[in-house]
């Protein structure tokens, strides 16, 4: 399935069309929940796909768009938890005079106090919900899900924020594929923990993961690579975010989003 997209549906990147979805709770967790087409209560789909959002969480559909796609090109369930309990961090409105759409962008003062700024209105929320406090809620809904679905066959991907609860949950052995989208702070530690199947979607110029540190962490899964199945590309043209909310009047971008689905389409299609 291809995902509608529109040029810059809104000032925030909304890809275009609604889910198709809808909410349900698990465990303790709200989460947006796609059917799988094949699926039936005598016969459930045997496989899911959890997908752990940015800090903007579900108020844009973004990621619940991801799932329907991949939902409809894989037939497997799809489940979108709000990793926030209802209250993101951060609005995606609020930064995007701050979030430069491709590389070699420098802001100007101006925009750097005024980014200031809106971290520090924002600091209570970003701290309920830092990295630390993502890696564990991602896991607490994993734990939930097996504990109340059967599934024989669970893959996760995360994006930006969400990018940390996915490569928590490769270094956890609870699901068996994980794809992981220009993630926020990591680790070589971490890193070197992982334990399952991944591929890495990576944008050219991220804040969050320089060069260096993807090529260190690169040489670590690539030494493990004939037990454990791995894959990382790099997305010339493109910055932190892309794979989520990418600026559609940007060809490149554009491309690059579409790029980096088919990427994640096809590791699940062959490693799930």
């Amino acid at each position: 399935m291809t995902i509608p997209l529109c040029e810059n549906c809104t000032k925030g990147y909304r890809l275009a069309g609604d889910p198709s979805g809808e909410m349900v709770t698990l465990g303790s967790f709200k989460t947006y929940f796609r059917k799988s087409a094949s699926s039936t209560e005598s016969e459930p789909s045997k496989k899911a796909i959890v997908l752990f959002t940015d800090a903007f969480g579900l108020t844009m559909p973004n990621i619940q768009l991801i799932g329907d796609s991949l939902g409809q090109s894989l037939d497997v369930d799809v489940y979108v938890p709000d990793m926030f309990e209802g209250k993101p961090p951060l609005r995606h409105e609020d930064l995007v005079p701050f979030t430069p759409d491709q590389p070699g962008v420098t802001l100007s003062i101006k925009q750097k106090l005024d980014w200031a700024w809106t971290m520090l209105k924002n600091l209570p929320g970003i701290f309920m919900y830092r990295p630390d406090v993502v890696r564990k809620r991602a896991e607490a809904f994993i734990k939930a899900l097996k504990e109340e679905k059967h599934y024989d066959r669970i893959g996760a991907a995360g994006y930006c924020l969400g990018g940390c609860g996915a490569l928590h949950i490769a270094t956890t052995g609870l699901v068996d594929v994980v794809v992981i989208c220009h993630p926020g702070p990591t680790s070589r530690g971490e890193v070197s923990r992982i334990r399952t199947q991944t591929s890495w979607v990576c944008a050219e110029e991220d804040v969050w993961l320089s060069s260096a540190n993807r090529e260190q962490y690169e040489a670590i899964l690539r030494a493990k690579s004939e037990t454990q199945a791995f894959e990382s590309h790099v997305y010339q043209g493109t910055t932190h975010g892309f794979a989520a909310r990418p600026n559609l009047e940007i060809p490149q971008v554009k491309q690059a989003f579409e790029d980096a689905l088919q990427q994640t389409t096809k590791w699940f299609q062959e490693k799930l």
